[in-house]
């Protein structure tokens, strides 16, 4: 039998290469392993095959087999463990050995010990290509092996190889990671976390993952995230803060406030408004120009947040209105707070400006209470607290019934189902008899007014339902919802917590108004 014939044979991948490099033969395990890279493998040198992959490789077969065509001592009969990258961005641990034939040419075995060491050859193959920071340590996080990256990093913050990865990061979150390290060395599993870190004077944050290869040694990648995580945080700002005065927008208000007020009605607590306004805004703008107004709005905002609690929260209502909002406070001491900031806006000086004072309205809100009719009263009182020569004004009880200010109870978009439509303008106009009725109305008590509401979500739903509403089911958990708040509010009443008339303007604007506003115009499109 011929001599390739028999190597032809051979499970292990054979190639002969003639003293220039060149390929002169390959078996068919050879074929197999460099076929990754390219299909005509033949036809190309050693130094292509192997190391076309990345240039750590060339540089290694390079000395490798130069030094065995030469019979250098220190590579004849010796091993080379390379990493190979094929077209479809496998990896590849080889196994190398190369010997001279007494005929001429030379003999390169390989093995492929990818199966073997898969995951720690991928990493290593890595090391020198990947753009973050990657390392290996033991189970101290004393290091193993580093990449360029990681001795760039050591050598700037004036550290070795013999410290542990921890003071890579920094000492002032140096107990947070090691934390992490000792949770993320009992896991088999790979673990991240995010951690704010000091890089000089610079606040920074860095994505750290830790993943076991075996037992003793653990890969570790650092990313650089401050850039995304600053830009992101930038963006979260920007929706829900005023870009001009650093307030919270009137967006914010709505999330915000519906959190403090499920707090205050959940433990009793009271809560209090302070609607304010520069006096004679719109005189200083036309007298002085828009500049000199954004400054003013600009500098009266930052004094109200300088003063007020952490707690309390200040947003921008319109061009010159704002409201403070105070957790945790009565009628009484919110007076108190007005006062000061009202004392504070007066003492601030400006050039063109001589003197600054601002109206505060002030309106303790009711348990249960919606934010729309809390909001509504708040302006009503600052309203009236611009006519007045002191500038401040408390909420009377009735002042909002008498001012008969008329809500927008027309939804502006119709479904266009007829049914459904009407069912909503009979729901809304209940807002008319929560007053103490006319000889000639009905008065509808609040458990009338929740059953209507329950009769006409059985009813939508069957509609919706009949029309193939794909989100069907998830109209049905908000209808469920709904009616468990309902429900609890009924009850309050029964108790004699909450009186009826706040009860029925609490469900009519926080969950009838709210929800045919918002949740029932997503379906609307069905019936175009």
């Amino acid at each position: 039998m011929r001599t390739e014939a028999i190597l032809n044979l051979i499970t292990n991948g054979i190639i002969k290469t003639n003293e220039n490099g060149e390929i002169t033969y390959m078996n068919p395990a050879a074929q197999k392993l460099t076929g990754h890279t390219f299909a005509d493998s033949v036809s190309r040198d050693l130094y292509y095959v192997f190391g076309r992959a990345n240039i750590e490789n060339s540089k290694k077969l390079r000395a490798y087999f130069e030094g065995i065509y030469s019979n250098d001592s220190k590579y004849v009969g010796a091993e080379l463990s390379i990493f190979l990258k094929g077209r479809t961005f496998d990896f590849f641990a080889l196994n190398l050995k190369m010997s001279k034939l007494e005929k001429g040419g030379y003999l390169l075995e390989i093995s492929d010990e990818t199966d073997a060491k898969n995951f720690e050859h991928q990493i290593n193959m890595l090391f020198n290509y990947y753009p973050s920071v990657l390392f290996t340590v033991d189970r101290t996080g004393q290091f193993i092996d580093i990449n360029k990256k990681t001795e760039e990093k050591l050598k700037i913050n004036g550290l070795s190889g013999g410290v542990k990865w921890f003071s890579l990061i920094a000492d002032s979150d140096f107990g947070d990671v090691k934390k992490f390290f000792a949770k993320a060395i009992k896991s088999k599993q790979p673990q991240s976390t995010i951690l704010n870190f000091l890089d000089g004077d610079s606040q920074k944050y860095c994505d750290i993952t830790v993943l076991p290869i075996n037992k003793d040694k653990f890969y570790i990648s650092v990313n650089d995230q401050t850039a995304k995580i600053n830009y992101r945080e930038k963006l979260n700002t920007i929706s829900i803060k005023d870009t001009l005065t650093d307030a919270f927008n009137r967006n914010y208000l709505d999330i915000l406030s519906e959190s403090l007020m499920e707090t205050a009605d959940r433990y009793s607590e009271a809560m209090t408004g302070l609607a304010i306004e520069i006096v004679q805004f719109k005189k200083i703008i036309n007298r002085y120009g828009y500049d000199i107004g954004d400054l003013l709005l600009k500098s009266v905002a930052r004094r109200i947040i300088d003063i007020s609690r952490k707690s309390d929260a200040l947003f921008r209502l319109s061009s010159d209105r704002f409201i403070l909002l105070l957790p945790k406070t009565n009628e009484t001491n919110a007076v108190v707070v007005a006062e000061k900031i009202q004392t504070a806006v007066e003492s601030m000086t400006f050039t063109a400006v001589k003197k600054i004072r601002v109206a505060v309205g002030v309106c303790e809100r009711k348990n249960y209470e919606s934010q729309r009719r809390w909001i509504q009263k708040c302006e009503l009182t600052l309203d009236r607290a611009l006519k007045t020569k002191t500038f401040m004004a408390i909420y009377r009880e009735g002042d909002l019934e008498k001012k008969k200010a008329k809500t927008d109870v027309v939804l502006k978009t119709l479904s266009n189902n007829k049914i459904i439509d009407e069912e909503h303008q009979n729901l809304l106009k209940i807002k008319d008899t929560i007053e103490l009725p006319k000889q000639d109305k009905e008065y509808i008590g609040i458990e009338k007014f929740v059953d209507m509401i329950k009769q006409h979500f059985e009813s939508e739903v069957d509609i919706l339902e009949a029309n193939n509403y794909p989100e069907v089911d998830h109209h049905i958990e908000t209808h469920s919802r709904m009616m468990d708040r309902a429900e609890m509010v009924i009850s309050k009443v029964q108790s004699g917590v909450l009186d009826e008339k706040t009860a029925m303007y609490y469900i009519f604007d926080e969950l009838l108004y709210k929800h045919l506003s918002n949740d029932d115009t997503e379906y609307f499109y069905i019936f175009k």
